[in-house]
């Protein structure tokens, strides 16, 4: 799996792979074992400049960005996201919500809708609590 992932991350951008730090899958392709997309998520180090400069040939920039507010940015390319974030923290905690979302699903056969999820995942990652979520 973890080559899998160097390598597709190596073919987007040999910038990208030559500054990652971490490599890891998350989103509904990992929690569940399919879905339709890939997300794969990058741990850069400080690439000296802002993430957003990163130049990824053939890839269409997602829009999140933490010039507003975001702790990362994403690109996609068919059905392949990259997520990628300079922050060791929140990439910590995105990879926890994941393996709990995943945990829920392998262990108690949970499977949580793409709300329950995002809930799961700003609980965890952005610092909220459910009493931000309809419930």
């Amino acid at each position: 799996m973890k080559d899998m992932l160097e390598n597709m991350v190596r073919k987007a951008s040999w910038e990208l792979f030559l500054h990652a730090k971490r490599i890891g899958l998350v989103g509904s392709t990992y929690i569940y074992g399919g879905g339709n997309d890939i997300d794969i998520l990058v741990l850069l180090d400080s690439t000296g400049g802002s993430i957003e400069e990163l130049r990824l040939p053939s890839w269409e920039y997602g829009g999140s960005t933490p010039k507003s507010g975001d702790k990362w940015c994403s690109w996609k390319q068919g059905d392949i996201n990259l997520l990628v974030t300079e922050d060791q923290t929140y990439f910590n905690a995105w990879v926890t919500a994941a393996e709990v979302c995943k945990y829920l699903f392998l262990k108690r056969g949970v499977v949580l809708d793409k709300p329950d999820r995002i809930a799961v995942h700003a609980i965890i990652m952005d610092d909220k609590d459910c009493g931000d979520f309809a419930l």
